[in-house]
C-alpha cells in the first residue's frame, strides 16, 4: 500500500513539474496585450495549417488580417503571403480558429505567422473610411517546415542502422572526452571525490543501513561520472538521437522534442528528489547536502544529453577557464565531497563520545 501511494505521489509531482517546466520553455516570448496566437509546433508539407487567435478586451469591431512570412533552407527571406480571403471581424473576447492553406514549395524551411488588427475609422471631409492598426500585432515564432517523416527511399530505418550511423557519422567517434585543462581538472576533482566517498563508505560500519546504502550508491555514481567525464556517453546518445531525427526527417523540427525531453527529465528529477528528501528526513543533514550535489550533477548530465541550443548557449559562456556547465558540475562535486567529510567528522565525534562514556 505504501509503495503504491508513493508511486502515485511520484507521478503526480512529476506531471505537475512537467507542466510548469514545459510551459516556461514554450513561453520564451512575451504575450501581447490584446491576445495570443496558437499554432502547430511544426508544419508538414501539403498539410493545412490550423491557427487559433485568442483575443480579449476589444471594444470596437476590428478586422483581423493574417499573413505568413517564409524563409528558405539558408535562413534567408523567401517571400510572404497575405490572406485577404481570410479576413474576419473580431469584438470583445473569444477565440477564432483559421485554417491556412498548405505550403507546397519544398524550398521553404521556416514560416512565421503574423496577425494584425485594423480598426476602421471615418476620414474627415470626404466621408471615406480608412484603416488604423489596433494594438500591437502578434506573431508566432519561426515554425519549421518538414517533409514526410520517412526516409527518402520510403522505408522506416532499422534500430541497428540508426545506432551504427550515429556512431560512424557522429562526434563521439573522434571527439569524445574533454581533454582541455579545465576538463582534466574536473576529472581530477571527480577522482578525489570518489576517494573521499570510498573512505567514508568503508568507515560506515555500524550505522543505519539506509546511510550505508546511500553512501555506497553515491560512491558508485561518482565513479561512473568520473569515467564518463572523458568517455562522454551522453554525446554518443545525442549522436544516435540526431541520426534518428535526420533519418525520420524531423531534425529541422527537433526543438519541440528537445523541450519535451528537458521537461521530462526535469520533472522526473524533481519528482524523485522531493520523495527522497521526505524518506531521508531523519538522516543526518549531510545526506541532504549530498543529495543536492547529485541533483546538480544530474541536471548537468541531462542538459548535455538533450543538447538544446539556447540552453547550451547560456551555459557555455566562459568565466576564466571554466564555463557555467563546469561550475554546475564543480558545484555538484563540492557538495557531495563536503557532505561526506561532514558526515565522517560527525561519525568520528559520536564514536569518540561513546568511547568516553
Amino acid at each position: 500500500m505504501k509503495i503504491t501511494l508513493g508511486a502515485i505521489t511520484f507521478f503526480v509531482i512529476m506531471i505537475f513539474f512537467y507542466v510548469i517546466v514545459n510551459g516556461f520553455l514554450q513561453s520564451l516570448s512575451g504575450t501581447p496585450v490584446w491576445g495570443s496566437i496558437t499554432h502547430p509546433q511544426y508544419i508538414l508539407l501539403s498539410e493545412k495549417i490550423p491557427v487559433s487567435v485568442l483575443y480579449k478586451d476589444i471594444i470596437s469591431p476590428v478586422q483581423m488580417h493574417i499573413k505568413t512570412i517564409y524563409r528558405n533552407k539558408a535562413g534567408k527571406y523567401y517571400g510572404e503571403k497575405h490572406y485577404k480571403d481570410l479576413i474576419v471581424i473580431l469584438r470583445g473576447s473569444g477565440k477564432k480558429t483559421i485554417v491556412l492553406p498548405a505550403i507546397r514549395s519544398d524550398s521553404i524551411a521556416q514560416v512565421r505567422i503574423r496577425v494584425v488588427l485594423f480598426l476602421e475609422r471615418a476620414s474627415a471631409g470626404d466621408g471615406s473610411r480608412n484603416l488604423e492598426v489596433f494594438g500591437k500585432p502578434i506573431r508566432s515564432r519561426w515554425i519549421s517546415v518538414s517533409g514526410t517523416p520517412l526516409t527518402m527511399d520510403g522505408r522506416s530505418p532499422g534500430v541497428w542502422d540508426i545506432i551504427s550511423n550515429g556512431y560512424q557519422t557522429g562526434l563521439w567517434k573522434t571527439n569524445r572526452g574533454d581533454y582541455s585543462f579545465s576538463g582534466w581538472m574536473i576529472t581530477f576533482f571527480y577522482i578525489c571525490s570518489f576517494v573521499v566517498l570510498l573512505f567514508v563508505a568503508g568507515k560506515s560500519s555500524g550505522v543505519a543501513i539506509r546511510d550505508k546504502v546511500f553512501w555506497h550508491s553515491i560512491c558508485a555514481i561518482i565513479l561512473f561520472l568520473s569515467i564518463n567525464k572523458q568517455l562522454d556517453i551522453q554525446m554518443l546518445f545525442t549522436d544516435i538521437a540526431r541520426t534518428a531525427a535526420k533519418e525520420y526527417q524531423v531534425y529541422a523540427i527537433r526543438k519541440p522534442f528537445q523541450i519535451r525531453i528537458i521537461s521530462f527529465f526535469a520533472s522526473m528529477g524533481i519528482s524523485f528528489f522531493i520523495p527522497l528528501m521526505i524518506l531521508l528526513r531523519r538522516c543526518h543533514k549531510s545526506i541532504f547536502l549530498a543529495t543536492g550535489g547529485v541533483f546538480c550533477l544530474f541536471t548537468f548530465l541531462c542538459l548535455r544529453l538533450v543538447s538544446h541550443h539556447k540552453v547550451e548557449a547560456v551555459f557555455s559562456h566562459s568565466v576564466g577557464i571554466f564555463t557555467y556547465f563546469d561550475f554546475l558540475e564543480l558545484l555538484g562535486i563540492f557538495l557531495v565531497s563536503s557532505s561526506a567529510v561532514w558526515y565522517f567528522r560527525t561519525l568520528v565525534t559520536s564514536r569518540s563520545q561513546l568511547q568516553a562514556e
